[in-house]
């Protein structure tokens, strides 16, 4: 029960029992998504004694069935961080670039069709269990595709994005999308100042 309790976010087993019996306990069925603790899991593991080995061994299994046996409906289960990136958090980042009016309108400046968009890093992403006010912010990074039309002039085919999603926490390790914002920009490095003259044209 030490380890299970960990995986949910607490230190002790104790502080489990002390919370669930709080009269204003939150409740993580009624979040969108609960992000497990492996790491606190196994570090609680090693303390209690468990080898190594026998600790990644048990806090994996133990994820596995976590993850499989929530309520339905209810919550998605991830068994950390990195599964919650995977599982959802990627595809809604460069879903939410690909439909930004910030990525439109810099689409708009260029000869190309927008065809994809890639989050290829987390590059803020706080401990959950540190989360300050009930509010918890990731930031990805990446870029949208674009294919260019053969018969216009060259202007641009990539478009740098940053998406920052935020989320209301409950229980720690329970989390609830509340809004996001993206910040794009055209990649310039392809143009050179010189090529062109005043009126935009390629010089001759």
């Amino acid at each position: 029960m030490e380890i299970l309790a960990a995986m949910l976010g607490c230190h002790t087993y104790a502080a489990f029992l002390a919370e669930q019996n709080a009269s204003d306990a939150a409740r993580l069925l009624d979040v969108e998504h609960v992000i497990l603790q492996p790491e606190l899991a196994r570090s609680r593991a090693t303390g209690l004694g468990l080898s190594s080995t026998h600790a990644e061994l048990l806090v994996g299994g133990l994820g596995v069935l976590m993850t499989n046996a929530g309520p339905k409906p209810g919550p998605s289960v991830h068994q950390s961080f990195d599964n919650f990136c995977d599982d959802y958090l990627r595809q809604f980042m460069e879903q939410a670039a690909f439909e930004s009016n910030e990525v439109a309108s810099e689409a708009a400046n260029t000869n190309a069709d927008m065809s994809g968009s890639t989050i290829e890093d987390f590059t803020s992403r706080p401990d959950l269990l540190k989360a300050e006010g009930g509010r918890w912010q990731v930031t990805g990074e990446g870029e949208v595709d674009m294919d260019q039309d053969p018969e216009r002039p060259f202007s641009g085919d990539r478009i740098y994005v940053t998406v920052r999603a935020s989320f209301e926490v409950s229980r720690r390790i329970g989390v609830t999308k509340r809004f996001h914002e993206v910040d794009a920009s055209l990649d310039e490095s392809w143009y050179d100042a010189d090529d062109y003259d005043d009126d935009g044209e390629l010089a001759t």
